[in-house]
C-alpha cells in the first residue's frame, strides 16, 4: 500500500486560470456568429453568474444554451461544443508552472483533485492539459453543486493519511480544516477571488503561496 502524503488540489485560479476562458471563448463566439465581442463578453460573464448564483456551480450545458440562445446561435452548438471539448482550448489556460510543479510532487506524494463544478467541463480542463497521469484516478473528487457537502466522505477516504489542500479560497480551506483538523491547507492567493476575501477570525492557512512552486517547496518541507 502507498502511504505517501496526498496533496489535493483545487481547479480554477489553482491549476486553471479561468480568465483564459473568460477572454478567449468570446472571441471565437464573436468570428463565428459574427457579433460584436465585448457585448459577448458581457452576456457570458452575466450568464455564468447567474447560474452560478442559482445552481452553486456552472452546467457548461445550460450555460451554452442560454448564451447561444441570448446570441441567436443555438443552431451552431454543435460546432461551439466540438471547439471546447474535441481541441485543447482549455490546455492553454493553465498557469505556465503548473506542468512543473506537477512533475517535482509526483515521486512523492499522491496527487489529486478537490474540485467544484461540472464534471464535463473540469473533466475537459484535465483532459486536455496533457497533465491528468500525474493524478491518481481514484483521487479526482470532482463535486457538484457544492465540494463542501463531500467533506465528510473526503475525511473517511483520507483518515489515515497526511493530507495537503491546495486552493484559492479561503472559505474552503477553513471548511476543510474544521472537518479535517489534520489536513495542511495551502492558499493560492491569486485570481479573481485573491484580493477580495475577507479574514476569517481564528484561521489561518498553513501556508500562503502565489503560485505552485511555492506549494513544492512548502509541501516538501513538511511531509
Amino acid at each position: 500500500m502507498n502511504n505517501s502524503p496526498v496533496i489535493l488540489f483545487d481547479i480554477d485560479y489553482t491549476l486553471f486560470n479561468v480568465l483564459h476562458f473568460d477572454e478567449n471563448f468570446p472571441k471565437y463566439l464573436a468570428k463565428l456568429l459574427f457579433l460584436d465581442e465585448e457585448k459577448i463578453r458581457s452576456i457570458s460573464i452575466e450568464t455564468i453568474t447567474g447560474l452560478i448564483k442559482k445552481e452553486g456551480f456552472l452546467d457548461i450545458s445550460v450555460y451554452l444554451d442560454n448564451l447561444l440562445s441570448k446570441l441567436g446561435g443555438v443552431e451552431r452548438k454543435q460546432d461551439v461544443e466540438e471547439f471546447l471539448f474535441a481541441k485543447d482550448f482549455f490546455k492553454l489556460g493553465f498557469y505556465p508552472e503548473v506542468g512543473y510543479a506537477l512533475g517535482a510532487l509526483k515521486d512523492m506524494f499522491r496527487l489529486g483533485i478537490f474540485s467544484q463544478g461540472d464534471i464535463k467541463l473540469q473533466g475537459a480542463k484535465l483532459t486536455q492539459s496533457g497533465l491528468k497521469h500525474f493524478f491518481d484516478e481514484d483521487k479526482i473528487y470532482i463535486k457538484k453543486p457544492h465540494k463542501l457537502d463531500f467533506l465528510s466522505e473526503l475525511s473517511k477516504k483520507h483518515k489515515n493519511d497526511q493530507v495537503f489542500l491546495v486552493d484559492d479560497k479561503l472559505e474552503i480551506l477553513y471548511e476543510a480544516k474544521k472537518a479535517m483538523p489534520f489536513m495542511k491547507t495551502i492558499w493560492v492567493k491569486r485570481g479573481r477571488y485573491a484580493n477580495s476575501q475577507k479574514p476569517i477570525e481564528g484561521f489561518e492557512p498553513d501556508a500562503f503561496v502565489n503560485d505552485l512552486a511555492g506549494v513544492v517547496d512548502f509541501v516538501k518541507s513538511k511531509a
